[in-house]
């Protein structure tokens, strides 16, 4: 429908000639333009960008624009908005369409930095399906200069917000040779989702699937989703094996890609095809399980192979002989989706989820989960210093009801990866007094308890807030133990542990606090900034006095 529109604005040629690129400098001098920064690390064609270029020269200006401490990952807000909120305005592209072809007719100071202080502010996303519509019912749009605008708001700009709307135009407007400079910014995940829908719209169908399949292997987080996505349509074989097993991994949650990769892959005809390797079992039981899992993509209720895709999976594994501790991982989620009484088992049995394909596939995961080699697998794993290894290793000792305990506080006590959340999943008292005295041990609480304020505690640096909270909340289980770790929630500028230390309080009873309490519950409450915490403080203050 592009290509058909501009051909028609143009009289059937889609001729790139622009007009001069030059335009007033709207930002301040000395910044560094982003696709400038991006292409000046030498990245060979099969590797992602080194973590060096993962912060974007704009990053100070975005913070300070947004007043929050929290960092959004590389297309990470484009990509939760895109997902989960509604619609975009077409105000805000009516708007923009004005400024912009304003600017591309009569590029003045004036009307480039009018243009340049609404794309500033980073709403791309909200505002380029409108604006595109807008542009494309516009007869006399003036293409040559709208091309030198694009071109030069996506290579010059040092803001995201400008870089991305030149990346769609450069999309609507076709030109070919500019290629390479969406391939460059599209590898920055910020960039992605912008990049592939202008890749769409310029490459030949003939091209496009493997030009984003290309750029999809050398992402792991959004821009990974936003490509794969796509590929759901593929007919290429070689796409379609990838993304059984390599495809759907991202960063984000598996769970994104699950689907799109099951029926873009066509796994139901993967694992009838006979062709059967490791690479591709591993990766089937992952997909499957993200169905199974479920939430912010099509899931198990959608894909509709399902019935037949997964007792498949369970026989194709039990003959492979298969001992990766994934696939254990994989068929004990599908026997508790079996066996899930509140699942929506009406609806899944119109997609053909009777009650015999699952008693048959109960029996099927009890005697894969019961083969006599898994125990030793496990064991091997034990020793891995990868935490990932690890992670796996101990869920399926879980499964297969090994002690799992000791071997987490082992690594917790040798500081090899952060166990805290899994110690403190026990009833055992003496196991809980245990952690407590290894927090102790290897974190300086004085250095904590620093004085209520609004932090939230999350990102690398604030790994000691994040060990606090991961035991205070489950202190409320354990009346009288841990309260030097309740005296340092109190005193935590992390809003969440101050929570925590209260309703540890709250849940002991007062008959179980220390001489002290109710005046150290006092002064917490009389140096609390948050409102929600200081309500629940005086709360737990009233507990203490009747």
């Amino acid at each position: 429908m592009i290509k058909r529109w501009l051909q028609n604005i143009l009289g059937g040629t889609q001729s790139s000639t622009a007009c001069p690129g030059e335009f007033p400098i709207p930002w301040e001098t000395g910044r560094k333009s982003i696709y400038r920064f991006l292409a000046e690390f030498e990245t060979p064609p099969s590797q992602a960008l080194p973590e060096a270029a993962q912060t974007l020269p704009d990053e100070e200006a975005v913070n300070k624009r947004s007043g929050s401490q929290l960092r959004w990952a590389p297309g990470a807000m484009d990509g939760a908005l895109g997902h989960h909120a509604g619609g975009s305005s077409d105000a805000n592209g009516t708007e923009l369409h004005i400024a912009l072809l304003t600017a591309a007719k009569e590029p003045s100071a004036g009307n480039i930095k009018s243009l340049y202080n609404m794309l500033v502010e980073d709403s791309a996303l909200g505002s380029i399906d409108p604006l595109l519509r807008s542009i494309r019912s516009t007869p006399d749009v003036p293409i040559g200069q709208l091309r030198a605008l694009a071109r030069w708001l996506a290579t010059e700009s040092p803001d995201r917000g400008a870089v991305k709307i030149g990346i769609a135009l450069l999309g609507l407007l076709l030109p070919a040779e500019d290629t390479d400079t969406l391939v460059t910014l599209g590898l920055h995940e910020e960039f992605t989702l912008y990049s592939v829908v202008a890749l769409g719209c310029t490459l030949d169908d003939s091209q496009v699937h493997a030009a984003w399949w290309s750029l999809a292997k050398r992402l792991h987080g959004w821009g990974r989703i936003h490509i794969v996505e796509r590929l759901v349509e593929t007919q290429d074989e070689e796409i379609r094996h990838w993304l059984l097993r390599e495809g759907y991994k991202n960063s984000v949650m598996y769970e994104y890609l699950a689907y799109s990769c099951a029926v873009g892959g066509n796994l139901l005809g993967a694992l009838q095809s006979g062709k059967i390797d490791d690479a591709l079992l591993v990766g089937a039981g992952e997909i499957i399980e993200a169905l199974i899992n479920g939430g912010p993509a099509e899931d198990i209720y959608f894909y509709a192979d399902g019935a037949k895709a997964v007792p498949l999976y369970l026989q194709v594994a039990e003959r492979a002989n298969i001992r990766d501790l994934k696939a254990l991982i994989a068929v004990a989620r599908i026997q508790s989706f079996a066996t899930d009484g509140d699942a929506d088992w009406e609806r899944l049995a119109e997609l053909g989820w009777t009650e015999e394909v699952r008693a048959q596939l109960v029996a099927a995961c009890e005697r894969f989960i019961a083969l006599e080699y898994w125990p030793r697998v496990v064991e091997d794993s034990w020793s891995s210093r990868d935490d990932q290894n690890f992670w796996i290793a101990a869920r399926a000792g879980e499964i297969l009801g090994l002690e799992v305990w000791a071997k987490r506080f082992e690594r917790q006590r040798l500081k090899l990866s952060e166990q805290w959340y899994f110690l403190m999943r026990t009833d055992d008292p003496a196991r809980v007094q245990s952690v407590i005295d290894l927090l102790m041990d290897q974190f300086d609480l004085a250095a904590i308890a620093t004085g209520p304020a609004e932090e939230m505690g999350l990102g690398p640096g604030n790994e000691n807030h994040s060990a606090l909270g991961a035991v205070l909340q489950d202190l409320g289980r354990f009346p009288g133990m841990g309260f030097p770790l309740i005296q340092a929630g109190l005193r935590s500028p992390v809003i969440r542990n101050r929570n925590l230390a209260a309703r540890a309080l709250k849940s002991w009873g007062v008959s179980n606090w220390p001489s002290g309490t109710r005046e150290m519950l006092q002064q917490a409450l009389d140096a609390e900034p948050n409102s929600d915490t200081r309500a629940l403080l005086a709360e737990t203050s009233e507990v203490g006095d009747q």
